[in-house]
């Protein structure tokens, strides 16, 4: 070696050798990820809520109610105590022979004698039955109908029936595909970076994420411009339109809400009697935030609870239980500041197509392997009035 590189004194990490040259890295164990998955309803209804598999891409159920028995006067100009034709919000409500009580004044007319659906009115024979006072009558005036009182020894009423509304989604495959080169498999590499033994279990998360997308932010739809046609399923925002609590504030006010507002909404939820004693409630931070200052009681989950898992507290009310889960997609970054999503589990599913799977993509003439992570499933939304929306904006 003719003229070697000469240095005086004692060698050190600074000066003669070149640490990054010649320096064995210390690389610390693992990757450290900065957003660990956010797909807690998808997980939760996979766990919990998982339907039987279908064989349609089109998912369809229907839903029915029971007849109601109150309607609303719909006339800005009321009505005479000696008026008996009287237009509403829904005369189907009611039935020849049927009675009306007004709360407000308590008179109550009938029975019902004839029906006009075009026009959506019904006559009466009388007003002020049963010893009751005739009274005017204004807009909005709630009327309940007391159907199937008949004479003594008179005619059964006749049939009135409500009739089952189809509902329906659309099956939506998620793909994921994931791989490497063979050459960098063989690689000797820190931590794995780049191997599929450290892409599959980050790309099964991001594929629940993908999925959670879905289950949120989905629009139902079919395009069959394109080949091959594709299908989309309609996610929570879609279906939920019902039970929907909107708080307005003013244009640069501070956000929030107030007990008495929470709970207006809790117990909207919890109105049908075929709703679920026990709910789950995913909303942005700002709104846990909101309610813990409410100091709420609060309730120990049992240890062996799936939903310890997944909710950060639980809050008890007269009306039910509703769990509370913070979900990172419900936030400003997504464009879903202050809202929250309330879910009946028992009328919420996942159902899935009939193919799911992880497969190795068949290798071509590249000298590679790719990974396929594959499902196919859609939401199904069951008597969503029993879901609800919470959401707070400006005005």
């Amino acid at each position: 070696m003719p003229n070697p590189s000469v240095y005086e004194g004692v060698q050190s990490t600074q000066r003669g050798l070149d640490n990054a040259t010649w320096g064995v890295r210390y690389v610390k164990p693992g990757i450290h990820l900065l957003q660990k998955e956010i797909a807690p309803i998808t997980t939760l209804l996979m766990n919990m809520r998982m339907g039987e598999r279908v064989t349609n891409p089109k998912v369809e159920w229907e839903e029915d109610e029971m007849l109601p028995h109150v309607t609303k006067l719909n006339n800005v100009s009321g009505y005479l105590s000696t008026d008996k034709t009287f237009i509403v919000d829904e005369e189907a409500y009611g039935n020849i022979g049927a009675f009306i009580k007004v709360p407000r004044t308590g008179e109550v007319m009938g029975p019902i004698v004839a029906q006009d659906s075009g026009l959506s009115n019904f006559t009466v024979a009388k007003r002020g039955c049963f010893g009751s006072s005739a009274a005017a009558l204004v807009d909005n005036d709630v009327l309940i109908f007391i159907r199937g009182n008949i004479g003594d020894g008179g005619d059964a009423p006749e049939a009135i029936n409500t009739l089952p509304t189809p509902k329906f989604n659309y099956i939506e495959p998620t793909s994921t595909v994931y791989g490497a080169t063979e050459m960098l498999e063989d690689m000797e590499t820190y931590n794995q970076t780049g191997k599929i033994a450290y892409q599959r279990p980050k790309k099964m998360k991001e594929h629940m994420e993908s999925r959670e997308v879905k289950v949120l932010f989905g629009t139902r739809g079919i395009d069959t411009t394109v080949t091959p046609v594709k299908y989309s399923m309609g996610g929570l925002f879609s279906y939920l339109t019902t039970t929907v609590e909107t708080i307005t504030v003013p244009t640069g006010a501070t956000k929030g809400f107030t007990m008495k507002q929470f709970m207006a909404f809790i117990k909207r939820l919890f109105t049908y009697n075929e709703s679920s004693a026990e709910k789950v409630f995913f909303c942005d931070g700002e709104i846990i935030n909101n309610i813990d200052e409410f100091k709420l009681q609060l309730i120990d989950l049992n240890p062996n609870d799936m939903m310890l898992n997944f909710a950060t507290k639980s809050v008890r009310t007269s009306f039910g239980t509703l769990h509370l889960v913070h979900h990172r997609m419900l936030n400003e970054n997504f464009g879903y500041p202050w809202y929250g999503i309330a879910l009946d589990l028992k009328n919420v599913e996942l159902q899935p197509f009939q193919r799911q799977y992880v497969r190795r993509i068949p290798p071509g003439r590249g000298h590679s392997e790719e990974y396929e992570i594959y499902q196919s499933d859609t939401l199904v939304v069951k008597n969503e009035p029993t879901c609800g929306i919470f959401r707070v904006v400006n005005a």
